[in-house]
């Protein structure tokens, strides 16, 4: 906000002097700022909402007040001080700011307070222009007088995976909130559609007249002079925020918001449908609750002058959002119950949870925890289509059911129809319709909800007066992670910034300099972006280090066309990191003769990406090594975790006949070695039995010294060749003990994690202990070569999500420093977390696995 304001304050300044605005006038200089707009240049299509074509404050812009400055052109005083009412103008009237930390919000006020170097001003003077709440949750006047049926259908109470639970059952919560949908809701909800009256027609006027109400004030306020600060500060405590219409208003807004956060305990006072205009004390005060603990922020009520007709806001939004993933984490929760629990291993984790769970106050605390993220998460979901209409939605869970059969699409026709009665301020298009599938990550919600807030871009109409002209679409400038251009999961932003936006800029830095506090290979981007139009070609720079060239970013700027990204990514439009025109040349080139790595047409590869088990959301299917080595699972030499009747090695030798001590046979008669070993002890020929891969007879002799031939132990530890021993037998690892195979009661596999992953090399690191970050991992060589995971989980869990019997693992997060930042191998069926992804072939590919490894593997 500070460099806004200077910057604003500079080029109002220029603007003044180009345009001949400051008069001398004796030896004072009259500063002549904004005149009034005259109250017929705007057309009557441009009203706002619900007011006729004699409401001026909807669409004309408010008088500035004319400045005096005591003292003359010449007067070396003259520019500060006339700076300093610039300012004054400036921050009230153009810099506006939201925070979810009251702190922040203090220290953002304190710092522009200071800016304007009048010590006459009330700290408060800035309480309307930068105020406190949660920018991502909120309600648009054309939706909040309508219920909200999403919020509540794919809700879940917090407890869907509470499997360790002391006071509380697992889903219990969840189960609730299905059986409101249920019982009450629906019912309710098609009772209510049914009815002669759908909607209170005085409610579209009533919500219309506040923000009429709030607009005047507003610029009552800023009609004033600068310096009656307390008499505006009153007028918008006592005439705006304090007033019977804005605070009624703000509480149906408010419910609206809370539908969607409603405690699972408190389920039976949550409004419905039927109650919602005129809800009961008691949901009430739980929802003002609500609103007061997730600070919800209704961007049309709490900013009029920004939102004052139809497609209208902000000229320009800047920010820093946060980078973080919005979903439960049990070690930010338990740390602070416990310094100790990062250091603990998954079981013990969950352990220590009981433990703590003792007391019903936090296991409730901790469920709550869980059910805010599941509601943010629902929210941003359905936020844009929250009443469930099958006329804007395909999927299925992405609609509401209110009746069976063609009553259901009636019902809706006729609520869609009293919805179009009611309209906003602000753009139609409100988010969050562009995160896709991933998990939340919150500067990819700042990105779309600053988009939505922008204004839209004005194209002339027939009708127009000359006076009109096209106006361009609002712009965001925000500093954002390389992932933007990146990841999968934003390749829904990127259609729109690039399909139905001017993408100006995307400038790479990468963190060598610290400048936040982030690993030094970390790169965050400038990105520029205009709302409206469609993009052309994005002014590009990649893998800067100083942040001094963003001042000088034109001469470093490369530009890489929309037909560039089709080309070079059609599946995920993401931006290849280049740093001249000669690398894009050179791309174009290799595209143009090859075939993509993901194409399904004739000539593809046949590769599918796939994703096994998550790490954090699936964590109850695995658990550590010592969990089921203390259960008696022991390795065996296939790399599996048997549970069963182990026996010593010295039995087989026993019933097979085989003295261990005498020293090998240069010659074997194989006849005594043909027979079933589910026999027992006796030696009959059953099956045929093949070596070197010709079928065996009585009285062959394999005169072949075979521990040459062998590769690695135990086998060249064994009296005879392991191809002698009969079926069904199965050794350990270590070579020390067999287990028939009829005699094992269950089967726990390898859970494969990047980190274990080299390059052809399925498992070049054994787990010695330790978790997440703090784990400790040991070299593998490939002689003997052994699997020592830290997690393994039961053959029935990996089956129902193991495709095929071999694919391709690489290592999702490698460091940008690496020598190699592709690490992948073959993995034959083993299950694999999220930090291996899967690459499978297609049922009908003729691709051979090695050769996509290798060519993953390979340098280009």
């Amino acid at each position: 906000p500070l460099a806004a304001l200077r910057f604003l304050t500079d080029a109002l300044y220029a603007a003044l002097q180009h345009h001949d605005r400051l008069q001398p006038d004796g030896d004072r200089v009259l500063v002549r700022l904004l005149g009034i707009q005259n109250a017929d240049s705007a057309p009557d299509h441009e009203n706002a909402v619900g007011q006729d074509s004699s409401s001026h404050a909807a669409r004309a812009e408010p008088r500035l007040a004319d400045e005096l400055i005591p003292c003359r052109p010449d007067d070396d005083r003259f520019e500060p001080r006339l700076n300093a009412v610039l300012r004054r103008h400036v921050v009230e009237r153009c810099i506006y700011a939201v925070d979810l930390d009251p702190l922040a919000v203090d220290l953002c006020r304190l710092s522009l307070w200071i800016e304007t170097m009048d010590r006459t001003l009330p700290f408060g003077f800035l309480d309307h222009k930068i105020k406190c709440g949660n920018a991502l949750v909120g309600a648009w006047f054309d939706q909040f007088r309508h219920y909200p049926v999403m919020a509540w259908k794919n809700r879940e109470g917090g407890d869907r995976n509470h499997s360790n639970g002391v006071h509380f059952g697992k889903g219990a919560r969840t189960k609730a909130i299905k059986e409101f949908v249920k019982t009450r809701l629906t019912p309710d909800l098609k009772n209510f559609l049914s009815g002669a009256d759908l909607f209170q027609a005085d409610l579209l006027a009533q919500s219309a007249a506040a923000h009429d109400d709030a607009l005047a004030v507003l610029e009552r306020m800023h009609a004033m002079p600068v310096h009656d600060a307390a008499e505006r500060a009153r007028m918008y405590r006592d005439e705006l925020v304090g007033s019977e219409p804005w605070r009624t208003l703000k509480d149906a807004m408010d419910l609206w918001c809370a539908c969607w956060f409603w405690p699972a305990d408190e389920i039976a006072d949550a409004p419905l449908p039927s109650t919602f205009a005129d809800p009961p004390d008691e949901t009430r005060a739980i929802a003002r609750r609500i609103a007061g603990e997730l600070r919800f922020f209704h961007w049309e009520l709490e900013f009029p002058d920004v939102f004052r007709e139809a497609g209208s806001g902000f000229d320009a939004m800047l920010g820093n959002p946060p980078w973080d993933i919005a979903k439960p984490n049990s070690k930010e929760f338990f740390s602070n119950l416990d310094p100790l629990y990062r250091s603990y291993g998954k079981q013990e984790a969950l352990d220590r949870q009981s433990a703590c769970f003792a007391d019903p106050d936090v296991e409730r605390d901790w469920l709550d925890y869980n059910a805010r993220f599941r509601a943010q998460s629902n929210f941003t979901s359905h936020a844009a289509s929250p009443f469930g209409d099958p006329e804007e939605n395909a999927a299925s869970q992405d609609r509401f059911v209110v009746v069976r059969g063609g009553r259901n699409r009636e019902l809706h026709e006729r609520w869609r129809q009293a919805r179009a009665r009611a309209a906003g301020f602000g753009d139609a298009a409100h988010p969050f319709r562009h995160q896709g599938s991933a998990d939340l990550n919150l500067y990819k919600l700042f990105l779309e909800s600053a988009h939505a807030s922008l204004k839209r871009p004005r194209r002339p109409v027939d009708g127009d007066r000359p006076a009109r002209v096209e106006s361009r679409g609002g712009r965001l400038g925000f500093v954002v992670p390389s992932g933007l251009y990146s990841d999968d999961g934003t390749r829904p932003l990127r259609d729109l910034f690039l399909g139905h936006c001017r993408w100006e800029w995307l400038f790479g830095v990468e963190n060598r300099d610290t400048v936040f506090p982030i690993h030094r290979s970390y790169k965050f981007n400038p990105v520029v972006i205009e709302k409206g139009g469609t993009t052309a070609a994005i002014r590009t720079a990649f893998m800067r280090r100083d942040l001094d060239d963003w001042a000088r970013a034109e001469d470093l700027a490369t530009l890489y066309t929309l037909a560039q990204v089709r080309q070079f990514s059609p599946k995920s439009l993401a931006l290849l990191k280049i740093q001249s025109r000669r690398d894009l040349e050179i791309l174009e080139k290799i595209y143009a003769n090859a075939v993509l790595l993901g194409d399904d047409g004739p000539e593809g590869w046949g590769i599918r990406y796939a994703r096994e088990f998550d790490m954090t959301n699936d964590s109850r299917f695995f658990k550590a090594r010592p969990h089921w080595a203390a259960k008696g699972y022991r390795p065996d030499e296939y790399s599996r975790w048997l549970l069963g009747d182990w026996r010593p090695i010295e039995q087989l030798w026993e019933e097979l006949g085989v003295d261990p001590s005498q020293p090998e046979p240069a010659a074997i008669e194989l006849d005594d070695w043909l027979f079933d070993a589910t026999a027992g002890p006796e030696r009959r020929n059953a099956e045929p039995r093949f070596l070197h891969g010709h079928r065996l007879k009585p009285g062959d002799v394999d005169r072949t010294e075979w521990r040459s031939r062998c590769a690695q132990p135990p086998y060249d530890a064994l009296p005879i060749p392991r191809a002698w021993l009969p079926p069904g037998v199965v050794l350990s690892r270590e070579g020390d003990a067999w287990i028939p195979d009829q005699n094992v009661q269950d089967v726990a596999l390898p859970l494969v994690q990047g980190a274990m992953l080299n390059q052809f090399d399925f498992c070049q690191k054994r787990w010695l202990s330790g978790t997440g970050l703090q784990a400790r991992w040991a070299p593998v060589g490939w002689n003997p070569k052994t699997v020592d995971p830290q997690f393994l989980m039961s053959i029935g869990d990996a089956d129902a999500e193991i495709r095929t019997s071999s694919k391709i693992a690489f290592r999702r997060i490698a460091g940008a420093t690496d020598a190699r930042t592709m690490i992948a191998s073959v993995v034959a069926r083993m299950p694999c977390g999220d930090t291996a992804s899967i690459l499978n072939l297609a049922t009908d590919s003729s691709t051979n696995l090695g050769f996509i490894a290798a060519a993953l593997n390979s340098l280009p």
